[in-house]
Formats: structure tokens, sequence, C-alpha cells
């Protein structure tokens, strides 16, 4: 199954009064990658929340307590969110809120709309497919298809041996939707085992800093070298080539994934810089859960990265698009991300004490 985002629309969230993104090219198809730029406080991080909180909705194990969406979106009345998707050359769409007289839905999408209040899918007030041609069942159809392929592919083991996208336990129809925040670190942790350090499949993957041991990259690693060590030295190698020269192993006796400098020098992987430590996040988590058709959203990519690294990043990912093909969405400030990707490909959202109340398109 491919999906791919095509538009968000977003009325009074946050800095958002009535802001609709157009996430596709001149020719109308959803692009490879998009910038999200503009002054700081004008809702980028909103909308990767958004696009994150309205996917993470199509789960069904997602509650009405635990959705990410109820973070930025409360239940008043004038609040409305909508992301467009192509699912499999298809347009469905998923909403929530007060949906205002100009919302334009396609005939396929699932969505909630009450007075002045929110709901989860599962609520019985949802609303599924109830267009002017009357209750759709092609959307019906393609919403619990899409469910039912969540809920079976939820929590399998992936496993990517000789560097191929393979999966055990079945062979997994879906994409994943992986989100990363502006906050990536890597805290200092000891274990006195080593860990089964094994991923599985989420359909929508929220990066958190981990402060133990277990479920952390350095344990990764350390799991990789015992379990894989195929699969280690090729990560090692990849890891080697982006931190210039730099080598990455294990030691054993002290259960430590070190760093080996050309000097000889050696140190843990949670004493490199903190742009490293963004660098090699974002790389090996990335290697670790990426699946084809996935969307990417990265909030602050420059994240301490020094001018280098900003280029450095920037072309591993497009270089990784053509091994495993993915939508990128990242914002980000500085000039090395919009020469990479392109104006062309740049939104700028307005500024928030200067946006005209009017409807109008970010581009």
């Amino acid at each position: 199954m491919k999906i791919q985002i095509k538009s968000l629309r977003a009325v009074n969230i946050g800095p958002l009064k009535d802001v609709t993104l157009d996430f596709t090219d001149s020719s109308g198809a959803p692009r490879q990658n998009t910038l999200l730029g503009g002054a700081n406080g004008n809702g980028k991080t909103t909308v990767l929340e958004l696009i994150f909180g309205l996917a993470e909705s199509l789960d069904p194990a997602v509650t009405y307590k635990n959705a990410t969406l109820l973070k930025r979106v409360r239940d008043t009345a004038d609040q409305y969110a909508q992301l467009d998707l192509v699912i499999d050359g298809e347009p469905f769409s998923v909403f929530y809120g007060e949906k205002p007289y100009d919302a334009q839905l396609p005939l396929q999408y699932i969505g909630e709309e009450t007075e002045g209040h929110l709901w989860l899918k599962d609520n019985p007030h949802t609303r599924y497919g109830d267009s002017e041609q009357g209750n759709n069942l092609d959307s019906l159809n393609r919403y619990f298809y899409l469910r039912q392929e969540i809920e079976r592919s939820n929590n399998k083991l992936l496993t990517f041996a000789r560097g191929e996208r393979t999966k055990a336990a079945g062979v997994l129809n879906l994409p994943t939707f992986l989100y990363f925040p502006h906050s990536r670190q890597l805290i200092p942790s000891q274990g006195e085992n080593v860990q089964r350090e094994e991923t599985h499949f989420e359909w929508a993957h929220r990066y958190e800093t981990i402060a133990t041991f277990s479920g952390s990259l350095s344990s990764y690693l350390i799991w990789l070298e015992y379990a894989e060590p195929e699969e280690f030295r090729m990560v090692a190698d990849f890891l080697s080539e982006q931190f210039q020269g730099k080598l990455f192993g294990v030691n054993r006796r002290e259960l430590k994934a070190i760093v080996t400098l050309s000097s000889g020098q050696v140190h843990n992987v949670e004493d490199l810089s903190s742009g490293e430590q963004n660098l090699l996040i974002l790389l090996l988590e990335l290697r670790r859960r990426l699946l084809p058709d996935s969307i990417v959203m990265i909030d602050e990519i420059e994240n301490s990265l020094h001018p280098a690294f900003q280029y450095k990043i920037g072309l591993a990912l497009k270089k990784l698009q053509e091994e495993i093909p993915f939508q990128l969405i990242v914002t980000s400030h500085a000039p090395a991300f919009l020469e990479i990707i392109g104006a062309e490909n740049t939104l700028l959202l307005p500024d928030p004490q200067i946006y005209d109340t009017d409807h109008q398109a970010a581009a």
C-alpha cells in the first residue's frame, strides 16, 4: 500500500488561523520532499504534530485519551484539521473538528464533526464518508481495510538482515509514519546484560529520547553486534562514511557502544557532540525502521548541526530515497536545506501577527 500526503488544512489551531498547505508539485502529484520555513512561532511544529496526530488516529489501538491529536486540537467549536492523503492513487481524507462551510472532501474520507466536540473514530457519533451522494460504501471499505491492515501489522517483527527490507512473521502491506520531534539526544546509561533489541512495526512512530539502557540506540548497536555481526558491520561502515572516518564499534567488556577517532582516542557514542548525536539518531533510526513509501517528518532538522553536517544529512536522506522511496517533510531555518530541497519545494508559513484571516494557501 502506498500512502502520500497531498495537503493539510488547519483552522484556529495554535498560530494557524486558517492555513492550507499544499504538498503537491506543479503536476498535482505529492512531492517527494517538502521544506517548511518561516518565522519562529508560525506553526511549523504544529503542522507536523497535526499530520502525525491525524495519521495516528487511523490506528485502532489509539484511544480518545492517548491520541496525540488531542494535544493540539481542543474541544472548541471553531477548530478544524483535515489531512488529505493519496492511498494507492485514490484520494482519501481524515478530519476532526467543526467543518467549515468551504471544506472540500473527496468521495472517500473518515472524520468526525460534532457540535463543538471532538471524538475519536470509535465514538458512536463518528460519521463515515457521508457525502452529498449519500453514504459512501467505498469510503467505508477503504477505511476498514486500512484499519484492518494496521491492526494486523502492528507489533510485527521487522528484520533488515543483509540490508534488505524483509519483514518477518508475514509480509507487511503498509508504510509507516515516522516523526522526529526537535528534541533528539543520547543519554548515557549502563547495562549489565545484552538486551534483545528487536524492532517492531508501528503505524505511527514518534522518536523519544530513551533514558534507560534497554531501548537505547547504544543497546541496539550492542545487540546488533552480538546477534547480527554481518549487519552490524554494514551499519558501522555506513556510519563511518557519514562521520568522516570515525569508527563505530562495541566494547563487550564494558557493554558500551564506542567511537574510535583517527587519533586512536576512544569515547562512548553518548559523548558525540550534540550535532553528531542528532545525525546518528536520524540515520540509525531510519535504517532501523524505514519501510518503502513511508512518511518521514523531522522538526528542526538542522538542530545543533554544523553547516557541513547539514549538507551531509540532507544529501544522505536524498540518497536513501533512491534506495527506499519515502515522502520527506522537514522544518528548518538553515539555508543549506533550502538549497538541497529547493525553493520550489519550500512552503513558507505566514507570520501569525500579519496573517490575513481569509482562507489562503501557504506557498
